[in-house]
């Protein structure tokens, strides 16, 4: 409920035209909009602060002492979101998600660091938050090195994402050579 209530407060629509101008398409899956890989059944989420905060209630983080931060069991909901000093674009929407945020009664701030440092800390599985894009122009991409569980620790899975059936499907799609079927 947190994870799906942090979604809802982000604000795409108007990061899409203060800070990308209509110029990137809003995607649901790590491969272009075009591949046949993409599910067009799965739609982004929408802002919507008012069931974020619904979300929030239900997982048990309220505002108990009004002070505009939700806590649960005494433990505000407040995280950092680290981002590399010279990304001019981060530099742009994370004060946007910030404010959407803290509407939600959630305490976040923005931690800049210096990209090698950036680097450092995200191989290191050492923030709260963070934000990295993975393109490449190929429909077909191999998605094991960054969400395959065997590569959490020493991988490109920064997120240490881990789910038995999506590993098993990232290992069967890696010797599956008819197209329709790898979809």
């Amino acid at each position: 409920r947190v994870r799906r209530a942090l979604g809802l407060l982000f604000p795409a629509d108007l990061v899409a035209k203060t800070v990308d101008h209509g110029l990137e398409p809003r995607v649901t899956c790590p491969y272009f909009p075009e591949s046949p890989s993409c599910d067009p059944s799965v739609l982004p989420l929408a802002f919507d602060v008012p069931a974020a905060r619904a979300l929030l209630d239900e997982a048990g983080f309220r505002d108990a002492d009004g002070d505009g931060v939700r806590e649960r069991e005494g433990e505000r909901l407040a995280f950092s979101f680290l981002a590399a000093a010279q990304s001019t674009k981060m530099a742009k929407v994370l004060p946007l998600y910030l404010d959407a945020l803290k509407e939600a009664g959630i305490d976040a701030r923005i931690e800049t660091v210096d990209v090698s440092a950036y680097m450092g800390r995200v191989r290191a599985h050492d923030f709260d938050a963070m934000a990295l894009s993975w393109s490449a122009p190929d429909l077909v991409q191999d998605l094991y090195p960054a969400l395959h569980s065997s590569q959490a620790e020493d991988g490109q899975n920064y997120l240490g994402f881990s789910d038995p059936e999506a590993d098993a499907l990232l290992e069967k799609i890696r010797v599956e050579f008819d197209e329709s079927a790898r979809h």
